[in-house]
């Protein structure tokens, strides 16, 4: 693993926020969460060809989460 622990760790954070958000139906502020844990990820994925998977598949979630997040605030 070459990724910063810390990069992840970041991400993390922000997706359990989103998910935080999400569960309160705060869906603008989800959204946000959403899109920005996957630019975290999507940062990882770019550096690491090791990266695993399952963080390709988060990303593709949170990105499409935050679509329907952001469809239901219009």
């Amino acid at each position: 693993m070459t990724y910063s622990a810390t990069t992840l760790q970041q991400a993390i954070e922000l997706g359990k926020k989103a998910v935080a958000f999400d569960q309160e139906g705060r869906h603008e502020g989800a959204a946000y969460y959403y899109e920005q844990a996957a630019i975290s990820l999507e940062s990882i994925v770019a550096r690491d060809s090791s990266a695993p998977q399952t963080l390709t598949a988060k990303v593709i979630e949170y990105k499409q989460r935050a679509v329907t997040l952001r469809a239901l605030c219009n």
